[in-house]
C-alpha cells in the first residue's frame, strides 16, 4: 500500500513538476515577447522573431511599413514597459497567459517543437485574410502618395475658391472671388446667391452660410480638367488647368457659362452644395429646398 501511494505521490510531483515548467517557459516566453515589442519599434527584430509565430511576424512587419507610410509611429505607451505575466493555463498544446496589465491583456501560444511561440494577443489572431487586408491598405497608400502632389493643387485651389465664396456673399467683393475662378463662374456665384435670398430668404440663406459645414471629396482628372468630388453627394466641382495653375470653370460636370436660369431653379440645392453654400443633406435647414 505504502508503495502504490509512494508512486502516486512521485507521479503527482512529477505532473505538477512538469506543469511549473511548462509555465515557466510560457512566462519567459511572454516577458522576451513584451520586451521585443518595445524593440521591434525602435528597429531590432532579433528579440521578437523567435517567440512569435511566422503570421504574427508577417503583420507587424506589414503594420511597421504601413506606419512608416503614413509617417507616424506605433504608439508604444508607457504602460507596455511595466506589463508582466500574471497567470498561465494551458490545454494541450495551446495557452493562454494572463498579463499585469492596466487593460485587460492577454497573449495566445502555442506549442510546436517544444517551443512556446505567441501567435495572438487577446482575440485578435492574424491570418490570412487580415495578411492580404493590410497588404492591400499599403498598395491603396502607395497609389494614393503617388497621386498626391497631382490633386494636391486642385484640393487647395477648391478650398480657396469655397473660402472665397462664403467672403464674398458677406462683401460683396466680386473681384476677389475671381481670384481662383473664371468670370463665368464669378458671375454664376453672384446670380446664384442672389436667387437664392429670393427663394429661400436672406435670412435663412445667410444663417446657413455663416455656419458652414466642412467637405470632404476626392480628385479624378482627364486632359487638362480637375474633377473635385463632394464624397456621398450628388455634387462636384469642375476645374480647368491654366498654366500651373488650376481654376474653377463649372460645377456638377457643365461649366458655369452653361448654367442657364432654369438649370439654376431645378438643381437649386444640388448648385448652392456645390459652391458649400450650404452643409450636407442631412444638417442643413429643411426650408432650403
Amino acid at each position: 500500500m505504502n508503495k502504490i501511494y509512494s508512486l502516486f505521490f512521485l507521479l503527482f510531483i512529477f505532473f505538477t513538476s512538469c506543469k511549473q515548467s511548462e509555465e515557466s517557459k510560457i512566462q519567459k516566453t511572454c516577458t522576451t515577447y513584451i520586451e521585443g515589442r518595445i524593440a521591434f519599434e525602435n528597429g531590432d527584430t532579433l528579440k521578437i522573431k523567435p517567440v512569435v509565430g511566422d503570421t504574427l511576424y508577417r503583420q507587424m512587419l506589414l503594420n511597421r511599413q504601413y506606419s512608416r507610410l503614413l509617417e507616424s509611429d506605433l504608439a508604444i505607451g508607457p504602460e507596455l514597459l511595466t506589463i508582466t505575466p500574471k497567470t498561465v493555463e494551458i490545454k494541450g498544446n495551446k495557452a493562454t497567459c494572463i498579463m499585469n496589465s492596466p487593460m485587460p491583456f492577454q497573449l495566445n501560444l502555442v506549442r510546436s517543437n517544444d517551443q512556446w511561440k505567441i501567435v495572438g494577443e487577446n482575440e485578435i489572431f492574424p491570418n490570412a485574410y487580415s495578411i492580404a487586408a493590410i497588404e492591400k491598405k499599403i498598395s491603396d497608400y502607395k497609389v494614393f502618395l503617388k497621386g498626391k502632389p497631382a490633386r494636391d493643387p486642385v484640393f487647395q485651389i477648391t478650398n480657396r475658391f469655397f473660402y472665397d465664396v462664403n467672403n464674398y456673399c458677406k462683401n460683396n467683393n466680386l473681384n476677389a472671388l475671381k481670384n481662383n475662378c473664371d468670370d463665368a463662374t464669378a458671375d454664376f456665384v453672384k446670380h446664384l446667391y442672389e436667387y437664392a435670398k429670393k427663394r429661400s430668404g436672406a435670412d435663412v440663406i445667410n444663417e446657413e452660410i455663416n455656419n458652414p459645414h466642412a467637405a470632404s471629396g476626392d480628385i479624378s482628372f482627364k486632359g487638362d480638367l480637375a474633377y473635385y468630388m463632394f464624397y456621398q453627394e450628388n455634387a462636384s466641382v469642375l476645374l480647368k488647368k491654366t498654366g500651373d495653375t488650376y481654376k474653377v470653370i463649372g460645377f456638377n460636370g457643365i461649366k458655369s457659362a452653361s448654367i442657364s436660369n432654369q438649370m439654376m431653379e431645378d438643381q437649386y440645392v444640388e448648385l448652392l452644395r456645390a459652391v458649400r453654400l450650404v452643409k450636407s443633406e442631412q444638417y442643413r435647414n429643411k426650408n432650403i429646398k
